[in-house]
């Protein structure tokens, strides 16, 4: 289909996100102050990459859109998890188990030390945030958490998916208006909360109300990242013409919205790459197919694989540069670059040779029925 080829320019724009996450994990967040000691041979020369833990909510805009793409075509509600699922999970299992032996094996130090437990891959493929399960299990004494720190975002995107499936199958047609409005409810409302709680507005509430959001705010974090997904929402209607006055309207407040975010709790730098992210996609809805030839396409494979490679690239990234980058010595701050390209092509390897083939045995057998009634 002509939608689906132009829709191949978004793979370029996963490849940015996840290359700008790469760059700050192997260069930038484990240096002081947010690590206790640096993790890398060359310590912090080369630390100019903070800006990369930002190409995440890269990723939530364009899951934004993506989602709204895929609800556009998908019939049911079951029809749209079984996909979620097929997509979603067989590479987090395979992903948290070669991370899990490969700590094993590598991290002597245990410079990763959640990664060397295998409840933690078990808690890790339920996708849910380690608070809430350790919440669950506290009568059991069980404590877990995630396999690799870089899984804490796929619980934003579990909790987008159940609202924006929740909201479009109770009513197809209303679904940008009526996910947009409450979209931007919730994070104002989140947003009075949480200056009630910093004793930023001279309000009192009832103890069991600020218990409640606080509960709420420990466990549910999608109302802090919904500017983002709505902004991917909203530029799926401008990108299909889809776009009405209203919807205009909506997406100047979210982005008024998220740029307050940025501003304040995650700094200007966040402006800077929010901004550059909306005029990615403003240059892909004025001309879809602009990275899609040439010199893009081998980019956007590593795109199409940027799910997995997301999966496996912190915490064995990280052990690879702190073990093995001394040894180059004086060019100790090129070797990251070399795990940036052996990790990708090993994820576009293992995405065709495993994660393909694996989405086609399960589609038929978790759409067979589909079949059979048809």
């Amino acid at each position: 289909m002509e939608d689906s080829k132009r829709l191949d320019t978004l793979d370029f724009f996963r490849f940015i996100a996840i290359l700008s996450v790469m760059l700050f994990h192997y260069y930038s967040r484990w240096n002081p102050p947010e690590s206790s000691a640096s993790l890398y041979p060359f310590g912090s020369t080369y630390n100019f990459f903070q800006w990369g833990r930002y190409g995440v909510e890269f990723f939530f805009i364009i899951s934004g859109f993506v989602i709204t793409y895929t609800l556009h075509a998908t019939n049911t509600i079951a029809d749209f998890w079984k996909r979620r699922f097929i997509r979603l999970f067989p590479a987090m299992v395979f992903a948290s188990l070669i991370t899990y032996l490969l700590m094993l094996m590598l991290d002597r130090d245990k410079v990763f030390v959640h990664g060397h437990s295998f409840l933690n891959v078990l808690c890790s493929v339920t996708f849910l945030p380690p608070d809430l399960l350790n919440k669950l299990f506290a009568p059991f004494h069980i404590e877990c958490n995630y396999v690799s720190g870089s899984y804490w975002s796929l619980w934003p995107e579990i909790q987008f998916y159940f609202l924006a499936s929740l909201i479009y199958f109770l009513n197809k047609r209303g679904f940008t208006r009526n996910f947009s409005l409450l979209s931007i409810s919730v994070f104002l409302a989140w947003l009075l909360m949480y200056a009630i709680d910093q004793q930023k507005l001279p309000i009192q509430l009832p103890g069991i109300v600020m218990g409640a959001y606080k509960f709420c705010a420990s466990v549910f974090n999608l109302p802090f990242y919904i500017p983002w997904f709505l902004t991917g929402v909203l530029l799926h209607e401008v990108f299909f013409h889809k776009a009405t006055k209203f919807i205009w309207g909506c997406l100047f407040i979210t982005v008024a919205l998220g740029f307050c975010a940025c501003i304040l709790w995650l700094g200007y730098t966040a402006v800077i790459i929010y901004t550059a992210s909306l005029l990615f996609f403003f240059l892909f809805i004025k001309y879809p197919g602009v990275f899609a030839h040439g010199f893009f396409r081998t980019l956007n494979k590593v795109g199409v694989a940027s799910y997995f490679l997301y999966l496996i690239h912190e915490n064995i990234g990280v052990l690879l540069v702190h073990r093995y980058g001394g040894y180059f010595q004086r060019l100790s701050g090129l070797f990251p670059l070399l795990v940036i390209i052996v990790l990708c092509v090993f994820s576009v390897l293992f995405y065709r040779a495993v994660e393909m083939p694996v989405s086609r045995f399960l589609k038929k057998v978790m759409f067979r029925a589909n079949k059979v009634k048809k």
